[in-house]
């Protein structure tokens, strides 16, 4: 089975027809799962007095499919990786972020104010960085002596006995 990896970028998106977006007092997010806990979303409702639901999901296809067999109209919020940012604005599901409309905007960094996936901005802003990386322990193994041919042959033994590849 392959595995998900994760966009080098996440950005928040604003949905298009989010029937709660002006609603106050409560927001409804869909974001990817394990990302913000339970007790962050808590102590902000205590603090704000807004009330946070937060839906899940596992991959920017899930979320997709999610959105287009009617969850659109449920979420104020959703959070789909840096390449679904420009799917979801070709298919007419986001909503157009107006010149001014965001007090902070101009604090965006350059390098983050015109990404490939949404040129000027205008569907999407910059919420979380980060890359996926693989590590190699060298006092186990090394490329002189060890040619791993699948990703099982370079899992140490308790794991092996795990799963097969």
């Amino acid at each position: 089975m392959n595995t998900f990896m994760k966009n080098s970028a996440a950005v928040m998106a604003l949905v298009l027809g989010a029937n709660a977006a002006a609603a106050e007092g409560e927001l409804v997010l869909y974001h990817w799962f394990e990302y913000i806990p339970q007790e962050l979303l808590e102590k902000f409702t205590a603090e704000t007095g807004i009330t946070v639901t937060m839906d899940t999901f596992d991959s920017n296809e899930s979320m997709l499919a999610s959105l287009k067999a009617g969850g659109i109209r449920t979420y104020d919020v959703s959070v789909p990786g840096d390449y679904m940012v420009s799917i979801m604005a070709g298919e007419g599901m986001l909503d157009t972020i107006a010149d001014g409309e965001l007090k902070n905007k101009g604090n965006i960094a350059p390098e983050w104010s015109d990404p490939t996936f949404d040129p000027g901005r205008k569907h999407s802003i910059p919420y979380q960085w980060g890359s996926t990386s693989f590590a190699v322990n060298r006092d186990v193994y090394s490329p002189a002596t060890s040619k791993p041919r699948t990703s099982c042959s370079i899992r140490p033994p308790s794991c092996r006995a795990v799963s097969t590849c």
